[in-house]
């Protein structure tokens, strides 16, 4: 099922996954998206959720215009009926995943979009420096002024893709601790690839030394009579 990765984000931010993951789910049991002779009940056992659970997903689908009745028939209506984002960025997402590994496919996609734009911004600085040709060179500089970018503070060509588990809750609009929960969910299905990196910055050295050498590298720890820096992950999607 093709949605787009910009109405995935708006309804994060909203708190709302829960709720899109359920529609992909419901409107995937049946190819035309129309349950024929609807009622909470009959569909409850078809989408294997109490009946409360049903009407009460199904009456926020139909007040928030994401599905209409057509007489006694429920019809769940298209993405674009209902996504306001003019710009389209589409992923798939399957709807014979369960509800919850539907909703952690939707957090994995806010992190690819974030990715999608990192990228966007290397080709920029690329096109800016080293362009392939005179409408390349024109393209990039209206981009940069378009969105008011620092030609400097762009990443370049060999800079990775990193945030920090803080950046990322926000991205999820969710506490650190949930974030964490969400990406190791996401590295042990495999959906995701993450890469840490840790350097020794002083070793058997005196109890002062260890604390200046902390104090120095915010985030660096004591461990086996060494202080050791942790480098914000680095992550594949």
């Amino acid at each position: 099922m093709n949605i787009n990765q910009l109405l995935i984000k708006d309804l994060i931010e909203m708190n709302k996954q829960r709720y899109l993951a359920v529609f992909i789910k419901f409107k995937g049991i049946y190819s035309s998206g129309c349950v024929h002779n609807y009622s909470p009940y009959k569909f409850s056992l078809k989408a294997k959720l109490s009946r409360n659970s049903v009407k009460k997903y199904v009456d926020y689908f139909i007040a928030n215009g994401w599905a209409r009745m057509d007489g006694p028939h429920l019809i769940f209506n298209k993405f674009r009926s209902f996504d306001e984002n003019k710009k389209i960025l589409l992923c798939e997402i399957s709807y014979k995943k369960t509800i919850k590994e539907i909703e952690l496919l939707l957090y994995r996609e806010v992190l690819r979009l974030k990715q999608s734009q990192f990228n966007f911004l290397k080709q920029v600085k690329r096109d800016l420096i080293n362009p392939t040709g005179t409408n390349v060179l024109k393209k990039a500089k209206k981009l940069e002024k378009r969105y008011t970018l620092d030609s400097e503070k762009l990443p370049g060509a060999r800079d990775k893709y990193k945030v920090s588990m803080k950046k990322i809750a926000k991205h999820f609009k969710c506490s650190v601790g949930k974030a964490s929960g969400i990406i190791d969910r996401l590295c042990e299905k495999n959906k995701i690839k993450r890469f840490r990196q840790l350097e020794v910055v002083c070793f058997g050295m005196t109890k002062e030394i260890n604390r200046q050498a902390i104090n120095a590298y915010k985030g660096a720890y004591f461990s086996r009579n060494q202080v050791v820096y942790r480098y914000t992950n680095k992550y594949y999607f």
